[in-house]
């Protein structure tokens, strides 16, 4: 847990998966510096809780039915481009640079431990940028593949 004492990083967090977007959000809600401001499992949830909660960062499980992460991400950086968005994926690595040039600021694997995710949100909130490195890892394999 962190001992912020400044403003809360306002998070919504969005998964099909019903007990991961459970669990992930009871993690990030023990964080004294981080406040789930909502929670979807659509990606026409997402996209409408973000523009209305207006949080500080979007975590985006992938896939998430109804619309692909990259056009999800382009119109939540189009539409609130003071939004940072992280995608959590199995495979991330076979998209991570089209994801990364599209306005991701975080890419996870969905095996990320709680305190790597609040670390990431952090990190993106403060302006920077993460990938874990077993994502990182799976982008190198997959383009020597191509």
């Amino acid at each position: 847990m962190s001992n912020s004492q400044g403003p809360k990083i306002r998070v919504l967090v969005a998964d099909a998966d019903q007990v991961f977007r459970e669990t992930l959000t009871a993690i990030l809600g023990l964080e004294d510096d981080l406040q789930i401001v909502g929670t979807a499992a659509l990606a026409g949830q997402a996209l409408s809780a973000t523009l209305s909660l207006r949080p500080d960062v979007a975590v985006l499980a992938s896939p998430l039915r109804g619309l692909a992460t990259l056009p999800l991400t382009i119109a939540l950086r189009h539409q609130l481009p003071t939004c940072a968005v992280v995608v959590i994926a199995t495979h991330p690595g076979e998209s991570l640079n089209e994801l990364l040039s599209k306005g991701v600021r975080a890419v996870l694997r969905k095996e990320a431990q709680g305190q790597e995710v609040a670390a990431c949100i952090r990190a993106v909130h403060g302006g920077g940028r993460y990938v874990d490195p077993e994502s990182i890892t799976e982008a190198i394999r997959h383009r020597n593949r191509t």
